[in-house]
């Protein structure tokens, strides 16, 4: 199924490893029941990532590097209440409420269009909603404002992939990657992007050893991998 690219990772190594004693709908379905839900690993950028953003945090570990902010971005100052909108997106996004993110992340776009962060969240709360036409315009404004951000193109790479776009997907986990080699999430995406085509299975690997190093999920993938005999 193509709604699940970690999925097809997984099944592209296991049939790779083994001739499958299951048929490949049953063994799909055991792996979807395992896995579900990592396909929408969509990211919100957390409110410390400027200096004024009295919001700490969550560990390294614990999301993508990536969120850093630009020079051009740090020249602009966000007014307050449009802070507190995106904070208060931030957490309806952690209860898992995407429509009220929404609405709290287009009041802060209101107070101020220039908000990068809050329309790469944005992208994130329509994807997660499945508006992905919105979410890729979201983005893509994001990106305007912001070119160099990875967390927005790690992002855009995922609606991409949901919309079908493969070779947009892979050119956005590409740049997401190039904008910040320790974006784990971002090799991880480009990493199951490629490996599901024999010609670019070697460097899909190489980007999953490369997340394997924080990302328990990787790791497992990587135990799990045995190469063609």
């Amino acid at each position: 199924m193509r709604n699940n690219w970690i999925l097809g990772l997984v099944l592209t190594w296991t049939c790779a490893a083994q001739p499958p004693v299951k048929t490949p709908i049953e063994l799909q379905e055991e792996l979807e029941s395992g896995l579900h839900g990592w396909s929408d690993r969509l990211e919100i950028i957390p409110p410390a990532t400027r200096p004024w953003m009295d919001v700490r945090s969550p560990a390294p570990l614990d999301r993508p590097t990536g969120a850093s902010v630009s020079v051009s971005q740090l020249g602009h100052k966000i007014p307050r209440a449009a802070l507190k909108s995106y904070t208060r997106a931030n957490q309806f996004s952690k209860k898992g409420e995407p429509a009220r993110a929404a609405a709290e992340l287009e009041g802060a776009i209101g107070l101020d269009p220039q908000f990068a962060e809050a329309y790469t969240n944005l992208g994130v709360a329509y994807g997660q909603l499945g508006r992905f036409d919105e979410a890729t315009a979201a983005l893509r404004r994001s990106l305007e404002l912001d070119p160099h951000s990875s967390m927005a193109h790690y992002n855009m790479g995922i609606v991409l992939y949901k919309i079908g776009d493969i070779a947009g997907a892979v050119q956005s986990a590409r740049r997401a990657v190039a904008e910040s080699s320790e974006n784990a999430w971002a090799h991880l995406l480009l990493g199951g992007l490629l490996s599901g085509k024999e010609a670019t299975r070697t460097e899909g690997l190489q980007h999953i050893e490369v997340a394997a190093r924080s990302l328990p999920l990787a790791r497992e993938f990587i135990r799990s991998f045995t190469p063609p005999q």
